[in-house]
């Protein structure tokens, strides 16, 4: 018969040591196997994307459907950022307003000389303090980001945790010594931003992303704890206001082990927030179709899922080596890399790929919104909005038409024929109808040149179309003024491989 394990209290300092010792290498060991797993399913998800690739053809042409007459849903505000509209140096504030910016979320917002501002180790600098004496918070930093977003007409999901240590320094790494502390604190953010709370603000901050993912992962059972400590704590302060996390990659499979967490726990949930850094456009679908049937097994069918954070991957630019390697390595030839990689973000090849993912989300039901990472100007070599003197890069000019059609209203059934293999032709397209014209965007994202868009069930009573064109000299322009006439009612664009449009109906 096995012999029971001594109990903790009655071992010696070194045999407490080396059971320490051997826990925290089970663990080492748990989150290797994970890592790998991870990897595994990412190299696979990639491989059969690429076989789709080989085994398709790309049509030389493809041909758009527009159906009128059959309203599928509203445009969904996929067109959300990831900081801004303020850093150190500017204010693109307009530029929010000209794309209507309707959410930003606050991860890994810089102040270049306090470090990251939105972090709890920012407003709440000393761990030790008191968390009662509102004199031990500093929310002057913060407050200028959350009120330049407010001012713009965005709302905030507001993300209670530590950003990325981007330098490698273990900053943002260490977790809270006193969970309660790091609650109560927690709490009380929530309520300076709601309830006035320390000289605040009742803004309504609806949405708290409770700590991330991707800032810590060494410690998931931790992590998981944290989670269920704040999120319960918040709904108990203010049950209308919704809480969820923690921005894993949408193939993960520490995604999954924390849904089955919180099942088990019984923690709110309310929403997941998932990140997609990648190089195809409709990659995202994948991943939450893999997710799906976990969410509605456990539970959780009614919880929304968020794009935290999205961003172009060109794996040109990377030479298909680890992303976080060239961005962080010191190494002459990933700083050639990482300037490619920056520049394809800012450039027409970026801008279509921006409009691809806004219209392969939204085409996702599940999915309630997006924030694309990264829109601080003259600090993150992220944003690809605009430079760093707040001048509008070709990526702005998706946004804005985006923008338009969400303005517009209901989205309208637009679909491209399958016979022209249409997740593969490169070319996407979707609709709206507003009071006095419908819109149709269409982006070719290594796509074929020609497209095909038939009008057939427009009213008759539109009689013009009007083309915008965004390529290596356009900004999303009048392209052309052309006039609709007779019963079968067609386009033919000529778009670049790389390059995108709108079309006003009128």
């Amino acid at each position: 018969m096995p012999r029971k394990p001594k109990p903790r209290n009655t071992l010696s300092a070194g045999e407490r040591a080396a059971l320490y010792e051997a826990e925290q290498a089970e663990k080492r060991a748990k989150k290797q196997l994970s890592a790998e797993a991870d990897s595994q399913e990412k190299a696979e998800h990639k491989a059969k994307a690429e076989k789709v690739k080989t085994e398709l053809p790309k049509p030389q042409y493809a041909t758009v459907k527009v159906d009128m007459s059959m309203p599928t849903d509203i445009v969904k505000p996929m067109h959300g950022m990831c900081n801004g509209p303020v850093s150190y140096g500017a204010d693109i504030s307009s530029l929010f307003r000209e794309i209507g910016v309707p959410f930003v979320r606050f991860d890994g917002t810089d102040t270049p000389v306090s470090g990251y501002a939105v972090d709890i180790s920012r407003i709440f600098k000393n761990p030790d303090a008191d968390p009662r004496d509102l004199t031990n918070y500093d929310f002057s930093y913060t407050d200028k980001y959350v009120a330049a977003a407010h001012n713009a007409g965005a709302k905030v999901i507001f993300r209670l945790g530590e950003s990325i240590d981007r330098f490698g320094l273990g900053k943002k790494t260490a977790y809270p010594d006193d969970l309660d502390v790091f609650v109560e604190v927690c709490a009380n953010i929530v309520r300076h931003y709601n309830d006035y709370l320390a000289d605040g603000y009742a803004y309504g901050i609806e949405y708290f992303e409770i700590w991330s993912a991707n800032s810590h992962g060494e410690d998931t059972e931790r992590d998981f704890e944290i989670y269920r400590r704040v999120s319960s704590a918040l709904k108990l302060l203010d049950s209308g206001i919704k809480v969820g996390g923690m921005c894993f990659d949408v193939h993960s499979g520490t995604l999954r082990e924390f849904l089955k967490f919180c099942r088990r726990t019984r923690s709110p949930l309310d929403f997941i927030t998932v990140s997609s850094f990648d190089s195809a456009p409709g990659a995202l679908a994948g991943g939450v179709r893999e997710l799906l049937p976990l969410l509605y097994n456990l539970g959780f069918g009614n919880t929304e899922i968020i794009v935290g954070a999205w961003a172009y991957i060109d794996g040109d630019a990377v030479e298909n080596h680890p992303l976080q390697r060239v961005l962080t390595s010191g190494e002459d030839r990933f700083a050639e890399m990482r300037k490619k990689l920056f520049d394809s973000q800012c450039s027409v090849k970026g801008a279509a790929y921006a409009l691809a993912f806004l219209i392969a989300a939204s085409r996702i039901k599940e999915i309630k919104m997006a924030c694309f990472y990264d829109a601080q100007p003259s600090i993150s070599p992220w944003c690809a909005i605009s430079d760093r003197y707040g001048n509008r890069e070709k990526t702005f000019h998706a946004f804005r038409a985006y923008g338009e059609l969400y303005r517009a209203g209901r989205e309208i059934y637009t679909v491209c024929d399958e016979a022209e293999g249409f997740a593969h032709s490169g070319i996407w397209a979707m609709g709206a109808v507003g009071q006095d014209a419908y819109y149709v965007l269409v982006s070719s994202f290594d796509g074929c040149g020609i497209v095909d868009v038939r009008l057939d069930s427009i009213p008759s009573d539109i009689y013009t179309a009007d083309v915008y064109m965004l390529d290596g000299v356009k900004d999303m322009t009048l392209a052309d003024s052309i006039p609709i006439t007779g019963d079968k009612k067609r386009l033919i664009l000529n778009i670049s491989k790389y390059g995108a449009a709108m079309i006003r109906l009128y």
